[in-house]
């Protein structure tokens, strides 16, 4: 008897995948059918829908559309949306994932960090410890060398929280609401956060 290993398109083995992961005071889930109205309601806040959704909220037919999106690119990558909660036990209070995006038609996509916290949450540090967490999932579980990130400009505090966590700009491109930053973390490199 032969034991066969399942390996998903890019090489990543079925067990070095996970759709759960934790840090201190986080849990990080991959999104769900049961999550369509708290993602839903998350996706409506102003500053969410605007760095997110290019400014307009996703209705419920397109966040389930997501999701069953993060559910395929899981299966086939260890990629997706996870929802992120706080370990002592609340809703959904914001959304971190690993994306593909194509910057260039004709260029392969490249994987994104992609975070959004509730306004309620933000300034307690929840954004660094799941970003945080992805990055280290992505670097010792799937394997990867390099991480990208697509910011608006204007958005200072995600742009300071990616510096910190040593991404660094590439360039400057228009987007659908202004300028965004496109910057890149080098993963071989040690992770700890710049203060």
């Amino acid at each position: 008897m032969s034991t066969v290993t399942i390996m998903p398109r890019g090489g990543i083995a079925k067990d070095a995948i996970s759709s759960h992961l934790a840090s201190d005071r986080l849990t990080l889930d991959l999104v769900r059918d049961q999550d369509v109205d708290a993602l839903h309601a998350l996706a409506g806040e102003l500053l969410v829908c605007r760095h997110v959704f290019a400014e307009r909220p996703p209705n419920h037919v397109q966040v389930s559309g997501l999701i069953a999106r993060s559910t395929f690119l899981h299966t086939v990558s260890g990629t997706g949306v996870w929802a992120i909660r706080r370990r002592a036990g609340s809703g959904i209070i914001g959304i971190a994932a690993l994306w593909p995006h194509q910057y260039e038609a004709g260029s392969p996509p490249r994987m994104e960090l992609v975070f959004a916290l509730s306004a309620r949450y933000e300034g307690a540090g929840f954004a660094a410890e799941a970003c945080d967490t992805l990055i280290d999932y992505a670097r010792k579980r799937l394997g990867w060398s390099v991480l990208h990130s697509r910011v608006d400009l204007h958005n200072t505090e995600a742009n300071r929280l990616l510096w910190r966590l040593g991404f660094v700009e590439h360039m400057v491109v228009r987007g659908p609401t202004g300028p965004l930053r496109i910057s890149a973390l080098e993963l071989s490199r040690p992770l700890s956060l710049l203060f």
